[in-house]
């Protein structure tokens, strides 16, 4: 054989080895497109220093070069490079033989420049798949490439390139294959990031650009990395042009509008990432664009890349929908330098799930995460800089389950902005476990894995939707846990808001210093809190959900401002503000046109509540709540509240001012159920001052123990309390309350001003400040144009009262009760009053001095019924003094058991009375004005009875009494009328009608004056005007005392008439001192039918004068008596009798002084300047020398 046969052998056996050694020759095929520049394939040959085959050939149009391929695929471990000739730049690749290319080896270019792979029939990346370039790299299921006005470079109509010189500048889709996709499976090692971590995948070189354009484009576990570059995914899938922009050696792409688009999978681990030392964008444009099963799609500046002035680069999604499960869409910064923004349009649709696991332990249930899913734009926790900006714009918006869209900073910067639209937003939890909060957040935060505080200030977050609902767990925060100041929220919903659900965590809308790292027990934020503004028809929160602003580190909390329709909190649902460590609390402002509700508690017992607290362990001032509404209803626990609270076991109390609640109602405001109501209080350890409580309303009802309190427990004084109701105020079963609550408090009660059309307590409702600690109950004033009424009792017997007290125990001053109305009805139990309570079995009495009760009514003021009326009392056991009473009224009316009381049980004096009714004064059954000193223990003096009026009535045993049982003496009483006084009849009990000022029995004291002036006095049917010292009883010794004084001044006639009416004076059995004198001056008196005028003595003591001047008549008719008399076992004086009238007349009775006893008998003188008519007995008597003429 010849040796050249030999080798031509050789040759071709060489040549069989190599291509059998590398079958994918076969398929690497050029097709005869380009004729004479046809590409061609050199296999085994050295390259970037390993062996690998190289394509040359090609069509060369200055800097870009042609290939064109029958078909293109890569076998696993093959490595495939494009030639670079000099001054290209642009390789750009075509496959016409109508199947995909398989890339499952290495993809180069021995060269700089940029490769674009083209196969209108997919291509397909496999698990080993990479790319070797210094340039940048396009893999696209575009049919061809446009370059500008000279033509397409086409893969289904496949030409020879003309004059394609230009840069292209379009992907043309015109033919579009069902297989038209791009899958990138890739997982090769491809080398390290800037940051030194290993990274997979298909790579570009750091800052340049790789763009995957089909069609469909899925990463099943692929990755695609382009640190600090630019990656774009997207793809047609309807005819249409793509064009494509060129900045050096970068390439990005510009989509149709109205073109349907392919959709983008990320899924099972799929990685795409441009993060570097700066720069480094990614782009997706799909019909969908799913990230699912822990996959990531991230941009930012590395660990230990970047400076100050360091900008990494955007991401940008434009899809109809968008779905991550259990992955996340995010740019960090975790080196130096500031993120760049995330864009979002969904055109319908983005739905965010789910939670990153690790990718050893998988997302089994109780594995924790090590990441959360969602859209992210963060700071990371050794990052300086600021993280970037996210825009969302979307037609439904759902996140859950673990999985978030955030602003943050964990490091050193400030957060970026948020921007959210979306016509529906809806962020839960479901029953699944989660490691990460759900929901929508703008914050300064601690990474849950770490304990580092960050240092920098939260981003804003706004939302503007249709409705937004949170539920279950679900959360929209604005908050600082480091340094920094937290961002504001800005919520606008054109449709509703809900708040919803405590399953597994309260649902929440909520702006903090802190709180977050309080919760986890991490640590506290240092600055001031951002505020929550939200705009809505129609506001629900409810199940637990929260609206929330707070401080638990060092800083102010922001405010809450609330406009909306109507709001509805129901359930437990609540809106606080509130400051937990060092800072004050925000302001909550609530607008709402219509109606606003607070209704229920929830399964934990917390109750839907409106509260601005500074609370326990915290030092700081509460926020200000201002609440203006159509109409607002609190029931079943609803609640507002402004508190400082108390101390804990673990805690001191809360120290600061609390905040002031200001409700303005246009309608009607309803206070309804146990435990609903307004608050306003100082806990107990807490050191401060509660905030006031103003109201305004159309009209109030506080009703079924419904309250208005405000209260101290602690150091520090409770609230004031405001009330204007333009038409009526109604209290049923309810309560308005300014107390000193505890005995350990140390601090003033709060006053109550009331202004009002009309108001109404009724079935045991009260108004009432006291004291039960240290300090002075708050003063009450009521204003009603028309009618106030206190009525009734509840099934407990607490009667409808409006009361300022100092309890047992209490130490301070009552409070004043102003009252001015058009009418007054106090019936059936009701009880104003002022008092200084006495001891019970616990606790001594108070001390201090009760409050004054001044009522002043146009038109009539009734009081009815048993126990009904008005008090003054210092209380058994009790220090200080009883409250005057002052009443003003056009008419007064006091029947069936109504009483005016002052009176002390203890050490003290009672009050004054001071009554003028303008037109009448009618007492009438059983019913009392009384001043006195009301038990043996007590130790002081009773008040004075002033009364002024047109004419006076005191019928069926009614009286007006002043006494003294125990040691003090009793009032003056003082009665001024301008009309008639009559004292008419006696009760079931044989109690007649009287004025009375008396010494007890057990007494020890004085009695007080009677002054008495009126234009006619009628005394009849056993009705009395009496001083005395009363006698012993079997229980007690006599009274001790000097009797008052009896002093009458009457225009006209003074007419006593039937047995046992009269005037009497009397030191009784058994009594020691002396008794009273009787003055009467009259036009003219007249005594009948055994009635009587009578100072006398029966016990140790003398009995007191009688002086009349009747400037007409003495007329004593009908067994009736004028006595001054010593009886029988007294010792004593009786007194003397002075008669002096125009005309004196006694018919079968008798008149004159005498004494049975051991005593002298008084002087008697009559002057009468007409006449003295006699038929009776005219005498003086001294024992058995009595004489008689």
């Amino acid at each position: 054989m010849d040796r050249t046969e030999i080798s031509l052998q050789k040759l071709v056996v060489c040549s069989f080895l190599v291509f059998a050694s590398t079958p994918a020759q076969a398929q690497i095929t050029p097709d005869n497109t380009l004729g004479v520049e046809a590409s061609k394939i050199i296999p085994n040959v050295l390259i970037k220093n390993g062996i690998g085959d190289r394509i040359d050939g090609g069509a060369i149009r200055e800097s870009n070069l042609f290939h064109s391929f029958g078909e293109f695929n890569i076998q696993d471990g093959q490595r495939v490079y494009f030639s670079n000739p000099s001054g290209v730049i642009n390789i750009l690749t075509r496959v016409t033989g109508g199947v995909r290319s398989d890339i499952l080896g290495t993809l180069g270019v021995d060269g700089n420049a940029n490769l674009f792979l083209i196969n209108p029939n997919g291509i397909l990346f496999g698990k080993n798949a990479s790319l070797d370039m210094r340039g940048s790299f396009v893999g696209t299921t575009a049919n061809g490439v446009q370059f500008g006005n000279q033509g397409v470079f086409s893969a289904t109509n496949p030409q020879a390139p003309a004059l394609l010189t230009v840069n292209p500048n379009a992907l043309f889709f015109n033919q579009i294959s069902q297989n038209a996709a791009i899958q990138n499976n890739s997982i090769a090692p491809a080398g390290k990031d800037p940051a030194g971590v290993d990274v997979l995948g298909l790579r570009v070189p750091d800052g340049k650009s790789l763009l995957l354009v089909g069609g469909n484009v899925s990463m099943d576990g692929g990755w695609a990395i382009a640190n600090g570059g630019h990656i774009e995914l997207g793809g047609l899938t309807e005819p249409g042009s793509i064009g494509i922009q060129t900045n050096g050696d970068n390439f990005s792409l510009s989509f149709p509008e109205g073109v349907q688009r392919g959709d983008v999978l990320l899924n099972n681990r799929a990685i795409v990432r441009v993060s570097g030392n700066g720069g480094g964008s990614v782009v997706a444009n799909a019909r969908n664009l799913e990230i699912l099963g822990n996959s990531k799609l991230f941009a930012g500046i590395d660990f230990g890349s970047g400076t100050a002035n360091t900008q990494a680069g955007d991401i940008s999604v434009n899809t109809r929908n968008l779905i991550i499960k259990d992955s996340q869409l995010s740019t960090n910064v975790s080196g130096e330098g500031n993120a760049g923004n995330l864009k979002i349009i969904a055109s319908d649709s983005v739905e965010l799930s789910g939670e990153i696991y690790d990718d050893k332990k998988g997302s089994l249930e109780g594995i924790l995460a090590t990441n959360p899913g969602g859209i992210l734009a963060t700071l990371g926790e050794v990052g300086k800089g600021k993280s970037g900006n996210i825009y969302l714009e979307t037609r439904r918006l759902s996140v859950s389950d673990g999985s978030k869209i955030q602003v943050a900073t964990f490091g050193e910067g400030d957060a970026g902005s948020l921007f959210i639209r979306a016509k529906e937003i809806d962020v839960f939890e479901t029953d699944k476990p989660n490691f990460y909060s759900t929901g929508i957040f703008a914050t300064v935060g601690i990474d849950p894995r770490t304990v580092k505080l960050p240092k920098g200030n939260a981003g804003n977050l706004t939302i503007e939707t249709g409705k937004l609902t949170i539920r279950n767990g679900g959360e929209i925060d604005v908050s600082t846990q480091g340094e920094g100041n937290g961002g504001q929220l800005s919520i606008k919903a054109s449709d509703s808001i809900e708040v919803t659900g405590d399953s597994p965590y309260n649902s929440r809308i909520s702006a903090g210093v802190g709180d977050r790292g309080v919760e986890n027990g991490l640590g506290s934020g240092i600055g001031n809190g951002g505020s929550i503004t939200i705009e809505t028809p129609k506001l629900s929160v409810k199940d637990g959900g929260l609206i929330i602003s707070s401080t638990s580190g060092k800083g102010n909390a922001g405010t809450i401002n609330i406009t909306t329709g109507s709001l509805s909190v129901t359930n437990g649902g609540q809106i606080n503000s509130l400051t937990g460590r060092q800072g004050n609390a925000g302001n909550i402002t609530i607008q709402a046109r219509d109606a606003v509700t607070f209704d229920g508690v929830n399964s934990k017992g917390f109750p839907s509540a409106l509260f601005s607290l500074v609370n326990t362990g915290a030092v700081g001032n509460g926020g200000n709540i201002n609440l203006t509404a159509g109409s607002l209803s609190l029931t079943n626990g609803g609640t507002i509240g402004a508190d400082v609270r108390g101390a804990t076991d673990e805690l001191p109390g809360g120290q600061g001012i609390g905040g002031t609640v200001d409700v303005k109602v246009r309608d009607a405001l309803t206070i309804s159920g146990t435990d609903s109501g307004i608050f306003g209080s100082v806990g107990a350890g807490a050191i401060g001052r509660a905030g006031n409580i103003k109201v305004q309303a159309g009209n109030l009802f506080i009703k079924d123990d419904g309250n208005i309190i405000s209260s101290t427990f602690g150091k520090g004084d409770s609230g004031n309390i405001s009330i204007t109701a333009n038409d009526s105020i109604l209290l049923d079963v309810g309560g308005i309350y300014s107390n000193v609550q505890s005995r350990d408090a140390v601090g003033n009660a709060g006053k109550i001003d009331i202004t009002t059309g009309s108001l109404s307590l009724t079935n045991g409702a009260e108004i009432n400040s006291f004291t039960r600690g240290q300090g002075d109950a708050g003063d009450i004033t009521i204003t009603a144009k028309d009618a106030v009424t206190l009525d009734g009792f509840d099934e407990n017997n607490n009667y409808s009262a409006l009361l300022s007290d100092v309890l047992a125990g209490g130490v301070g001053n009552g409070g004043n009760i102003n009252l001015t109305a058009g009418s007054l009805s106090i019936t059936n139990g009701g009880e104003l009053g002022v008092r200084v309570r006495g001891a019970t079995d616990d606790l001594p009495g108070g001390q201090g001095i009760g409050g004054i009760v001044d009522v002043k009514v146009r038109d009539t003021f009734t009081i009815s019924g048993r126990g009904s009326g008005i008090f003054g009392i210092l209380g058994t056991g009790a220090v200080g003094r009883a409250g005057n009473i002052k009443v003003q009224a056009g008419n007064l009316f006091i029947k069936d058991g109504g009483l005016i009381i002052s009176s002390t049980f203890g050490n003290g004096n009672s009050g004054d009375i001071s009554i003028t009714a303008s037109d009448l004064l009618l007492l009438s059954a059983s019913s009392y004005i009384v001043s006195n000193v009301q038990s043996r223990d007590a130790v002081g003096n009773a008040g004075k009875i002033d009364i002024t009026t047109g004419s006076l009535s005191l019928t069926n045993g009614a009286q007006i009494n002043s006494f003294t049982r125990g040691q003090g003496n009793a009032g003056d009483i003082t009665i001024t009328a301008k009309d008639a006084v009559t004292l008419d009849g006696f009760d079931e009990n044989n109690n007649y009608s009287a004025v009375s000022s008396n010494v007890l029995a057990g007494g020890v004291g004085n009695g007080g004056n009677i002054n008495l002036t009126a234009g006619s006095l009628s005394i009849l049917n056993g009705g009395e005007l009496r001083v005395s010292v009363n006698g012993a009883t079997d229980d007690l010794p006599g009274g001790q005392g000097i009797g008052g004084n009896v002093k009458v001044n009457v225009q006209d006639t003074v007419k006593i008439s039937d047995e046992g009416s009269g005037i009497f004076a009397g030191l009784g059995n058994g009594a020691v001192g002396r008794g009273g004198n009787i003055d009467i001056t009259a036009g003219s008196l007249k005594i009948q039918e055994r009635g009587g005028i009578i100072a006398d003595t029966l016990g140790q003591g003398n009995g007191g004068d009688i002086n009349i001047e009747a400037k007409d008549l003495v007329e004593i008719l009908s067994d009736s008596d004028l006595d001054s008399d010593v009886l029988q076992g007294a010792i004593g004086n009786s007194g003397d009798i002075t008669i002096k009238t125009g005309r004196l007349v006694v018919r079968n009775s008798q008149i004159g002084p005498s004494t049975f006893g051991e005593g002298n008998a008084g002087n008697f003188k009559i002057i009468a300047t007409d006449s003295v008519e006699l038929s009776g007995q005219i005498y003086k008597r001294e024992g058995d020398n009595s004489s008689e003429g």
